[in-house]
């Protein structure tokens, strides 16, 4: 969970402000969202963990990019007349998130177009889509703003990078059993063909599922879906048990004799 320095300057603001009966500006107070960000697909390891998962404490304020030149400017909705009132936004989570992020201000339309976070540097192919709920947003990220325990995702992806969920059911079996994970859409849930799961090598068909036999020591075992182009999904578990399945175990046995 982070407190970005801004956050508690806002603090001692407000409690300065109710002793001396001064107002509050709207952006002054701060919105709890959950913050995701993923880097490249196609050139690190499914495995890695993402730049950032954890809660974020953010509200409308000035920001900076590094060595930005244009100097510092307000992220809080309003910027190009988005919104009438300022608020907490995409950029501003990030900003109180990471310690390092670069991107480039359009004087025009009074946003940052972000070429960097965490090192990872956006490409010709690649850009920082910004997702809300699973949902890309149509604006930029000082003008998309975002409310109280929202899901915001970053990520590099493609033109048309879709949020990616995925699942396991069932979530809990015997070693030996199958167990089928499905891909989709965050967005809209529809399914995803070409998907892979981590760990497995496994391939999503049309349907968006695909299936296979877990013959794996007992315990919760993590996976991710990924596409290339799109952006990852999150964690999930499928623990395993010490029991094994009188099928698993027949099963078992026929491809040890095969081998």
């Amino acid at each position: 969970m982070y407190f970005s320095t801004h956050i508690i300057r806002t603090t001692l603001l407000i409690l300065s402000s109710s002793i001396l009966n001064l107002p509050i500006q709207a952006n002054g107070y701060w919105t709890r969202v959950s913050l995701r960000i993923e880097g490249h697909n196609d050139i690190f390891p499914p495995e890695m963990p993402s730049l950032f998962d954890d809660t974020v404490f953010t509200a409308g304020h000035i920001v900076t990019a590094h060595e930005d030149k244009s100097g510092s400017h307000m992220c809080d909705g309003t910027n190009n007349g988005a919104h009438t009132t300022p608020g907490a936004t995409i950029t501003s989570t990030i900003d109180d998130a990471v310690t390092k992020w670069e991107g480039r201000w359009s004087k025009k339309f009074q946003e940052y177009f972000i070429t960097s976070i965490s090192e990872q540097q956006a490409g010709r192919d690649y850009f920082w889509a910004m997702f809300v709920n699973y949902k890309p947003v149509d604006k930029g990220g000082c003008q998309s703003k975002v409310a109280a325990d929202d899901q915001v995702l970053v990520g590099l992806g493609k033109a048309g990078a879709r949020a990616l969920q995925a699942s396991a059911s069932p979530s809990r079996v015997v070693a030996g059993e199958e167990v089928e994970f499905t891909v989709v859409d965050g967005a809209n849930g529809a399914p995803v063909e070409g998907a892979r799961v981590q760990a497995t090598w496994l391939t999503t068909g049309v349907d968006g599922k695909t299936k296979t036999r877990l013959y794996r020591e007992p315990g919760e075992h993590k996976f991710r879906a990924w596409k290339n182009g799109d952006i990852r999904s999150t964690e999930f578990t499928v623990t395993v048990t010490e029991e094994m399945s009188s099928q698993a175990v027949g099963d078992a046995g026929f491809r040890g004799c095969n081998q």
